[in-house]
């Protein structure tokens, strides 16, 4: 059952693209889409080339999101990518959402719905993201000049290890780390982790 919702989620993100950003290349490789109801009766062979072609346009659909994720969009426009790269756990686009990490999602823009993100949608789709998001979690602790940059980041590594071993993982960081600035942040984040 899991899988069959990643593959609606792969479909529903090959049509947003080809609809949102019009990319001719991710339209050609919907034609997978069409072999999933047959999954049960095609034969083992077929049914692995089918689940490779998938997995390479869900590769396709990752790199089309994040070639899309700039600063000159709007601001929900980026939230609707960072959406997407948090529900596929695209791990490749951890460094491009890190720079909207503070941006603040505005309610008011979507009435009388239920919003599928917070207030802070990257600090969602990197929690999402899991582990690979650590390490640039901490680089943006260790070099942001922006406190709320360096808190969000803090929530995410919170968030995805739970408070203790972030605490942890912040200590150790703050031990291998030489630059008095950059010990000052590690220390001020495990700080601020709460139970």
């Amino acid at each position: 059952m899991k899988y069959g919702y990643y593959l609606v989620l792969c479909y529903l993100t090959i049509g947003i693209g080809t609809v949102v950003f019009g990319d001719k290349n991710v339209d050609k490789q919907a034609p997978s889409i069409r072999g999933i109801p047959r999954l049960a009766s095609l034969g083992s062979g077929e049914r692995m080339r089918l689940l490779e072609q998938l997995s390479e346009d869900l590769a396709g659909v990752k790199s089309v999101l994040i070639s899309q994720l700039d600063g000159s969009n709007p601001k929900e426009v980026n939230f609707s990518i960072a959406y997407l790269l948090g529900v596929f756990r695209a791990e490749q686009s951890v460094h491009h959402l890190s720079k909207y990490i503070a941006i603040k999602s505005d309610q008011s823009l979507i009435p009388n719905r239920m919003p599928l993100w917070g207030d802070y949608p990257v600090v969602e789709a990197l929690i999402s993201i899991g582990g690979p998001a650590i390490p640039e979690m901490v680089r943006n602790i260790e070099t942001s000049d922006d406190g709320k940059v360096r808190e969000l980041s803090a929530r995410v590594i919170r968030y995805i290890d739970g408070p203790e071993i972030a605490k942890f993982r912040l200590e150790k960081g703050m031990e291998k780390q030489s630059d008095p600035a950059k010990k000052a942040r590690l220390k001020a984040a495990m700080e601020s982790i709460k139970e």
